[in-house]
């Protein structure tokens, strides 16, 4: 009788590891990264010290229905996107050109009703730095990239006077979760 006990308690257990295994599993197939975006802006020349200043606007194209057709989904499969990755470069050839002045970064989704959705942040931006990771924030961008337009911007609070143009690079990811 005990061994008959042990055995039920050994199956059943075993079987919840194979579900939760399952689960996992089906977690990770429809999870996956989108490509990186590229967007490229200049922060000019200026004495605007401590102030919010606006660096970029810009209308991207959405390539959301490209990702997901390329991973065996569409739209109506979509659960949430969420920023993964945002960086900003300095591409200047003169290696000397860094962010210094910069006293914080910013990135931001713009809707077509003109309200802001902070996509990632960074402060304080490290000294000297040409290159720098934004933290993301887990909002659910869906609702914007689902579109077949949206507005991105770039800001900063200047610190320190600013003497020559820095040419930066954007390089952004997406995680995109979707639906059996």
């Amino acid at each position: 009788m005990k061994k008959n006990v042990r055995l039920v308690v050994g199956f059943l257990f075993g079987a919840l590891l194979i579900l939760s295994s399952c689960e996992e599993l089906l977690g990770d197939l429809t999870k996956f990264d989108s490509n990186y975006k590229y967007v490229e802006f200049k922060i000019y020349p200026q004495d605007k010290i401590g102030e919010h200043v606006v660096f970029l606007t810009k209308t991207q194209e959405s390539d959301l229905t490209e990702e997901l057709q390329d991973n065996g989904f569409d739209e109506s499969n979509i659960d949430e996107v969420k920023l993964k990755e945002a960086t900003f470069e300095v591409i200047n050839a003169d290696t000397d050109v860094n962010f210094n002045g910069i006293a914080s970064f910013g990135a931001s989704f713009i809707d077509a009703g003109n309200q802001e959705t902070v996509i990632a942040e960074l402060n304080p931006v490290p000294e000297d730095s040409r290159e720098v990771t934004l933290s993301p924030n887990s909002d659910d961008l869906a609702a914007f990239l689902k579109e077949t337009e949206y507005t991105i911007q770039t800001y900063g609070i200047i610190d320190e006077v600013i003497t020559d143009t820095i040419e930066v690079r954007a390089k952004i990811k997406y995680e995109i979760k979707a639906k059996l």
